[in-house]
């Protein structure tokens, strides 16, 4: 449908914005603190029964704490939304019908280790967990928007496939070994698919978050949290673009002299326990840690002038 829109407009000329597509993956690692990521997912998954635009589509997970955290999501499932969620009177339904069956079509018996209830007159359906699922899966074929939450691992097999010849692994040099690979198979299933609006990525590993955030491409996103980047204040820092025109590459180019530049979506790091102090990566924040971001998004996008705007914020990154 995107593609029909821009057809349209492209004979005329007219300048169009679309939002980016639902598949947004939920990368968790070995070095997350598991506990914290169940915790977050299935709040970040299951509210309004799945049913946002930004909610964790599915998880791309080390092999290694698989088990331990499909258990952990198990027992938050509980935990938020008791034993039997079909009779949580707090707990959503699906919009309609229609939807309700066609998530229905997308779930298989085989592979789901939590969840799968259903109740066809309330147009409920229970929170739930797929394993062992590959992309050929009907799950893995259309954006869910429902209380479904399928999860790929990394395994061995993955790592037979020369990863590591890729241009994701130019500086893995100071990624804990625990995460190396599978932080290169994670990009890999990122970039091989159209840009998700939303990612979220879970890990201690500083240098394995930074890898992400220069590899993938996305609307917006947290590292060690779900969800919360869009509740903050537009005037902090763009929402969610992606800068993939050649004219707006340009603007950046043009404003400063300088091709290093990388314009990255609006990310919100969220450090240590539930509550804690969340932080936005803005220009000035950038240059306080040392990093080469800068937030574009719809303060700037949908300026009078997006070229003095675009220069104004490009000039504040580099200091001048």
């Amino acid at each position: 449908m995107g593609r029909e829109v821009l057809r349209s407009t492209a004979e005329y000329l007219t300048p169009v914005t679309l939002e980016l597509g639902g598949k947004s993956p939920c990368i968790v690692d070995a070095m997350a603190k598991i506990p914290l990521a169940a915790r977050r997912i299935v709040f970040g998954k299951y509210l309004n029964c799945g049913q946002t635009c930004v909610a964790p589509d599915y998880i791309l997970c080390d092999g290694q704490i698989r088990d331990q955290l499909v258990e952990a999501i198990q027992a938050e499932i509980i935990r938020q939304f008791g034993a039997d969620p079909l009779q949580n009177p707090d707990y959503g339904k699906i919009i309609n019908e229609k939807h309700f069956h066609r998530l229905l079509g997308l779930m298989d018996a085989e592979k789901t280790v939590c969840g799968g209830q259903y109740d066809e007159k309330t147009l409920r359906i229970a929170p739930t967990v797929m394993t062992d699922v590959t992309w050929e899966d009907a799950v893995m074929g259309e954006e869910i928007f429902g209380p479904i939450l399928p999860v790929l691992t990394y395994n061995a097999h993955d790592a037979e496939k020369s990863i590591a010849q890729n241009d994701f692994c130019r500086d893995a040099s100071g990624t804990h070994a625990a995460t190396g690979d599978f932080v290169d198979w994670a990009i890999r299933c990122v970039e091989e698919h159209p840009h998700p609006l939303a990612l979220y990525f879970f890990s201690e590993d500083k240098k394995a978050q930074r890898r992400i955030l220069n590899y993938c491409h996305f609307g917006g996103g947290c590292i060690n949290d779900t969800i919360i980047h869009y509740a903050q204040n537009a005037k902090q820092a763009g929402l969610d673009g992606v800068v993939c025109s050649p004219l707006e590459a340009g603007m950046v180019k043009d404003a400063c002299g300088k091709d290093f530049i990388t314009v990255t979506p609006g990310v919100r790091f969220a450090d240590g326990e539930v509550g804690d102090q969340v932080r936005v990566t803005t220009p000035a924040r950038a240059r306080e840690i040392g990093t080469d971001y800068i937030v574009v998004g719809r303060p700037i996008t949908q300026a009078a002038d997006p070229v003095v705007a675009y220069e104004r914020c490009v000039r504040e990154f580099i200091g001048e």
